[in-house]
């Protein structure tokens, strides 16, 4: 194994193609584990200052360390860990473990299925593509499943659940932040699970399409999943098994070619159309935006 160690300065280490260990030290740093021919598995610590780790290719571990960091894992199947402050990690291709921890967080799991922890504070939690596992632990989480069957864990805090099959992302309120997706419109992608939602603290995110002219989400709630190709709102909650379903036909009977279920919440809790916030509205300085066409 390669050891690559820092200095005080901002440095700008680059991987060899064997394994590495990369340090970053003080500074503000860049470290690349190495592309092209490096199909190794890399270490990089960015340690103190607000640094840039890039594993690139192979099965690497990444630790921000303090400060304002930005991790990506590259190819393979990565370990990052944010640390301490207010970071951004982004797992892409692999199956990755994406680790917040303190500091107000985004995180971004990309391809393939994921495991995203936020950690403590306020984060931003992601899946993308596969069937990913997000959970949002302490602090006032946002978590949105984007393409696959993910599964949602809040945790304790006032969080919010947005569905990116449904082209709804999640963005600070004010935020110009848009992703390019799936416009408006939705199909049905997957099915995801919001596990340990708290009546009067979490709350469910539907676009501006999904809002009634008073602002109000246009849902409907009905007793069992029977009743609910007959219903008009274009969100039916069945209450009878905690089956959210997006009905595109409205007051027409049948759900139509895009509509279907698209979401779960475990327990079936006795939802009203209190918990749940169109683009209309803003909680927790938090507000649902939907992408541009790509």
């Amino acid at each position: 194994m390669a050891f690559i160690p820092g200095s005080p300065n901002d440095d700008n280490p680059l991987g060899t193609l064997d394994p590495d260990l990369i340090l970053g030290n003080d500074g503000n740093d860049t470290l690349d584990g190495g592309t092209g021919g490096d199909f190794d598995n890399d270490f990089l610590y960015g340690e103190q200052g607000n640094d840039l780790l890039l594993g690139n290719n192979g099965n690497d571990y990444l630790d921000g360390g303090n400060g304002n960091d930005g991790l990506r894992g590259g190819n393979g199947i990565d370990i990052l860990v944010a640390g301490a402050g207010d970071d951004g990690a982004q797992g892409d291709d692999g199956n990755d473990f994406i680790y917040g921890l303190n500091g107000n967080d985004r995180l971004d799991g990309r391809n393939n299925d994921d495991y995203i922890d936020g950690g403590n504070n306020d984060d931003f939690l992601t899946g993308g593509d596969g069937n990913d596992t997000l959970i949002g632990s302490f602090g006032n989480d946002s978590l949105t499943g984007d393409f696959g069957n993910d599964s949602l864990f809040g945790g304790p805090g006032q969080d919010a659940f947005g569905f990116g099959q449904l082209g709804i992302v999640l963005a600070s309120a004010g935020s110009s932040q848009v992703r390019q997706g799936l416009g408006i419109d939705f199909t049905i992608l997957g099915v995801d699970t919001i596990y340990d939602f708290t009546i009067g603290e979490d709350k469910i995110y539907l676009g501006r399409s999904f809002q009634l002219s008073n602002g109000r989400a246009d849902i409907a709630f009905v007793a069992n999943d029977g009743e609910v190709a007959t219903s008009s709102g274009k969100v039916v909650y069945s209450r009878g098994t905690g089956n959210l379903f997006f009905n595109p036909n409205g007051a027409e009977s049948g759900l139509g070619d895009r509509g279907g279920q698209f979401a779960i919440v475990f327990g079936a809790p006795n939802l009203t159309a209190s918990d749940f916030v169109t683009q209309a509205e803003a909680v927790n300085g938090l507000v649902p935006v939907l992408p541009v066409s790509a």
